[in-house]
Formats: C-alpha cells, sequence, structure tokens
C-alpha cells in the first residue's frame, strides 16, 4: 500500500503539469516579496518621521479631547474603537484603560526608550504626551493584529487560493492534449494503430496532435500494405507449389526427393499460417459462434502433445461450466498454439511441468497457461506476438515453427475481443494469460 503512494508521488514530482503549478506559486511568492521589499524601501526615514508626527499629532488631539481632568469613560471608549491602550498619571489621580499596563518611569527607563516621546518596549510601541496636569501613556500593541488587519489577511489568503485554483483550472486544461498524446502513444505501443485524438484545438498542441494523427494513419497504411502484400505473395506461392508436388509424384524415391518433400511441407505449413490470420482479421458473424467447453478442448489437445514431449508433466485446474460462446475451431488453433509453446518450451530443462488453470472472474473467462522452461528474455516479451518473430535467432528447423503461432493466437483472442497477455513466472518459466 506504501509503494502504491510512493509511487503516486514519485509520478507527481516528475509531472511536468506538477511543475508548472509550482512554478506558478513560486512566481507569486516572489512577486508579493519584491513588493513588499520595494513598498519598505520608498517608506524611508523621512515618510516614517512623518508618520511619526502625525500619529503624535492625533494622539494630541485625543488628549485634548479627554479634557482636563482627564474622562476615563471616554478614553475606554476611544481604546476600544482605535485599539490602542490609555493610562495617565498625576500626583492626585492615576487610571488606565487595560490591566497589566507598564507605568510612565519604567518605560522612560528602558533601554529600548531612544526618544523622550516615543519608542520600543516588550514588542509594543508607546507614545508618551506629557501635561502640566499629568502624562498620557499610548500603548500600541503588535502582538496581535488588529481586526481589520487580521479580515485583510484572511481576505488576501483567500483571494490567492482562488487565484490559485484558477490557474490549476487554467493549466489543467492547456495541459489537458499531454495527456491525450500520452494515452495515444500508450496505444499504439500496445498494438492499436486505430487511436484517434480529438483536434478540438487551434494551438501548438493542436498542431502536435494533428500530426501525430497523420502519423498513426500512415503507419497503419504501411502495416496494412505489409500485411497484404504478405498474403497475396502466399496466394501466389500456392501455384508453383502445387507444380512442384506434381513434379515431385513423378520424380523416384531417392534422399533428395525426399528432402525437397521436407521443404515443400515446412513452406506449405507457413504458407497455410499466414493465410489463416486473414480469417480472424474481421471477427465472426453471429452464426459461427457456438458453445465452447474449454475444459474439454484443452484436455484435448494437451493429450495430442503429450506422446511427442512424454517427459513434461501436465496439470489442469478447472472450473466447471466454463462454457464460452465463440467459434470453437479458431479457439482450438488458438489454444493449440499456446500449449504446444509451453510444452516446447519446458521440455528444454529437468522435471518439465505444464500448468493450466481455467477460472471465471466478473463474467470472464480466464485461462492461464504456464511453463516451468527457461522463459523468455525481457526485450523479446514484447515482440513474440510480431509475425515470424523467433526469440531463436538462427532460425533452425531444430527449434521448429516459424514465429507464426503466437501471433495467430493473438489475432484470434483479439477477434473474440479478448485479450492475451505474456509474463514472466517468479519461479521461471512463462505465463501466458487469456482473457475473454
Amino acid at each position: 500500500m506504501l509503494n502504491k503512494y510512493y509511487k503516486k508521488i514519485s509520478g507527481l514530482r516528475h509531472s511536468l503539469f506538477f511543475k508548472l503549478i509550482i512554478a506558478a506559486v513560486l512566481i507569486a511568492i516572489l512577486i508579493n516579496f519584491s513588493a513588499i521589499i520595494h513598498f519598505r524601501l520608498l517608506i524611508d526615514k523621512e515618510s516614517k518621521s512623518l508618520i511619526q508626527r502625525n500619529l503624535k499629532n492625533y494622539l494630541e488631539y485625543i488628549v485634548k479631547d479627554l479634557e482636563h481632568p482627564p474622562d476615563k469613560e471616554k478614553a475606554i471608549r476611544i481604546s476600544d474603537n482605535y485599539g490602542f491602550k490609555i493610562r495617565y498619571e498625576s500626583k492626585n489621580l492615576l487610571w488606565q484603560t487595560h490591566e497589566n499596563m507598564p507605568d510612565i518611569n519604567t518605560i522612560k527607563q528602558s533601554g529600548h526608550f531612544r526618544n523622550k516621546d516615543h519608542g520600543h518596549y516588550k514588542k509594543n510601541m508607546y507614545y508618551i504626551i506629557d501635561k502640566k496636569e499629568g502624562s498620557y501613556l499610548f500603548m500600541i500593541e503588535f502582538d496581535k493584529p488588529p481586526p481589520h488587519i487580521r479580515r485583510l489577511f484572511f481576505s488576501m489568503i483567500s483571494i490567492l487560493t482562488l487565484i490559485l485554483v484558477a490557474a490549476y483550472l487554467i493549466i489543467r486544461k492547456i495541459l489537458k492534449p499531454v495527456k491525450w498524446l500520452s494515452k495515444g502513444v500508450k496505444d499504439i505501443s500496445s498494438g492499436n494503430f486505430n487511436t484517434h485524438l480529438p483536434e478540438t484545438r487551434k494551438d501548438e498542441f493542436g498542431n502536435l496532435i494533428k500530426s501525430f494523427n497523420l502519423m498513426t494513419k500512415e503507419v497503419q497504411r504501411m502495416i496494412t500494405l505489409r500485411e497484404r502484400l504478405l498474403i497475396d505473395v502466399s496466394h501466389e506461392m500456392r501455384t508453383p507449389l502445387a507444380r512442384i508436388k506434381i513434379a515431385l509424384e513423378m520424380m523416384k524415391k531417392n534422399s533428395k526427393k525426399k528432402r525437397i518433400e521436407e521443404d515443400v511441407k515446412e513452406l506449405e505449413t507457413m504458407i497455410n499460417e499466414i493465410l489463416e490470420t486473414e480469417k480472424f482479421r474481421e471477427g465472426f458473424s453471429k452464426a459461427e459462434l457456438k458453445p465452447v467447453n474449454f475444459e474439454k478442448l484443452i484436455k484435448d489437445e494437451a493429450d495430442k502433445l503429450k506422446p511427442i514431449y512424454s517427459k513434461v508433466k501436465f496439470n489442469l485446474n478447472s472450473i466447471k461450466n466454463a462454457e464460452y460462446k465463440g467459434n470453437q475451431d479458431s479457439l482450438r488453433t488458438a489454444l493449440k498454439n499456446i500449449l504446444e509453446n509451453a510444452f516446447k518450451y519446458a521440455n528444454e530443462i529437468k522435471n518439465p511441468e505444464v500448468f493450466v488453470i481455467l477460472g471465471k472472474k466478473e463474467n470472464k473467462i480466464i485461462i492461464s497457461i504456464e511453463d516451468n522452461g527457461p522463459g523468455i528474455y525481457k526485450k523479446d516479451m514484447k515482440n513474440v506476438f510480431e509475425p515470424f518473430y523467433r526469440t531463436d535467432k538462427s532460425r533452425s528447423r531444430k527449434t521448429g515453427g516459424y514465429g507464426l503461432g503466437l501471433s495467430i493466437a493473438k489475432k484470434i483472442i483479439e477477434a473474440h475481443k479478448g485479450e492475451i497477455i505474456l509474463k514472466k513466472r517468479k519461479l521461471g518459466g512463462t505465463k501466458v494469460v487469456v482473457l475473454l
């Protein structure tokens, strides 16, 4: 579970979309930071001095407004409205609008009080206004910002959040074609050349998608031409092969005739396999689909292979009523090709075994065919379903086959709207999974 989340986070870290969002956030922070720095630089010493003089004049006005003797109730109202505390000291009178305010002498004697009339003490700003009748102490707190500052802060956070959400949605929309292209590339790598991406954009991504669609169309055309050529050549080769077979009948029996007959038979088998693949290109009509008993079909094909590969131990684990409606002859061909591969490669080692598990899950037939043979190299895994591809590069007659067995099996399974998956067994060997 943790590994799954780690992969998601790792994938997010390398995501272009994620990088753009982070870049947008960093740019926003830098712009704000730059604005604050420039604002602070604009407020020079003269500006600060002007602000302090204005503030002192305003406090003088408040002192005048409090009259003499100063009205404490009025001072409390002013204090609540403007967010600062007031203390008054004289020979005959002492009061303060809030508790825990320091006295004026303590403020004056503190080292942080650099001026006679104002300064800082314990993170707060103090102003002293001396009159004949007594002295006023105004305390402005900085540890807790005033309500309007807090409202401004939350307002700023809300606006920034909305900007980020808007940036996320805009970037997501702009980069949507990247996801389309990524999916299209995956489809093509899995062999689906009918992929067509929506051409709704008019920007650079739109041009890229058009180029991608043109490329897939051209690749599909080239593959179709190649396959068509292969089929046409195979058809044309049947006539000369028939003439060679007639000529062979007239020849006397000898070793040369036997070798030619073997070559002709091999060539005929290969042509038949090529032409067999053409049958499955368009799928099957409803009339061709009949109930298929996979358990019986697999047993029959395994029984045919046992005499050839007598050392191989065959195991079948099947559920009851594993039936499927399909073309029985073609499915027999597909499973025969897969089983033959499993028996052949398992036979290369000591104690060879072939395991077949026939099951059903969520209305899908699952056929797993495994062998404990030497297995297939990782570099060959993605190519084994290609026509004429063989893991044995020598292509000798001893190893047998033409590299068409798994290609035919794949076309048959796909013609039934199914899927065939090739995996490497953890204990060695190969695992082929058919989903129908």
